[in-house]
């Protein structure tokens, strides 16, 4: 049987050793209405298995061939804007909305 509650934990011990990757998923998404499947690849600070899309040796650097891809944004660090009332960093395209 199994436990009722799963935890998870993050270890942030080598978060800025280069190459730490803690927090990854590699599989795919289906979208709930349509049940259109697409693959997707998360992570926190590198990606993994992106080839020759992370060109970066200490920090994410995306490969300038695949900037137009929109990560344009990314690069110049125009993604997100501080909202100062709620105090938080939110996207500037909020693409899933």
């Amino acid at each position: 049987m199994l436990p009722s509650k799963h935890l998870a934990y993050l270890d942030t011990t080598y978060i800025d050793a280069d190459g730490y990757a803690n927090n990854t998923f590699v599989g795919v998404w289906t979208q709930y209405t349509t049940r259109d499947v697409k693959k997707c690849i998360w992570g926190d600070y590198r990606l993994p298995y992106t080839f020759d899309f992370d060109k970066g040796d200490g920090e994410m650097y995306v490969n300038p061939k695949y900037r137009a891809n929109g990560w344009q944004s990314y690069d110049d660090n125009t993604e997100s804007i501080f909202d100062s009332t709620s105090g938080r960093f939110i996207p500037v395209d909020q693409w899933w909305k």
